[in-house]
């Protein structure tokens, strides 16, 4: 029950981020790079580490090249080709569940 609790609970927060941040929320200028910030906590990060991951914060994003992948199904996606096996077999019978 971990994992789905998981999932949706980042989905929930990421959601609420958004709404609030439309309205106007802020937060702190220095959560990521100030003391006690995200980046402290990781350890000791090389400074030239640090300005790379900020070099072009806002301007370029991975979605533009990579691309973007969908998780078909709910599950360890090591399950997929047997989820995807069973709904093709329930078609091809006409199995319907409620």
């Amino acid at each position: 029950m971990a994992k789905p609790f998981r999932v949706g609970h980042a989905a929930a927060t990421g959601l609420t981020c958004a709404l609030l941040a439309k309205e106007g929320f802020t937060s702190d200028d220095s959560a990521l790079e100030g003391r006690y910030g995200l980046i402290e906590a990781l350890g000791p990060i090389p400074e030239e580490i640090v300005d790379e991951l900020a070099r072009n914060l806002g301007t370029r994003f991975d979605l533009e090249t990579v691309g973007v992948n969908v998780k078909p199904f709910a599950s360890c996606t090591a399950t997929h080709s047997g989820l995807e096996a069973m709904l093709r077999i329930m078609n091809k019978n006409s199995i319907i569940t409620r």
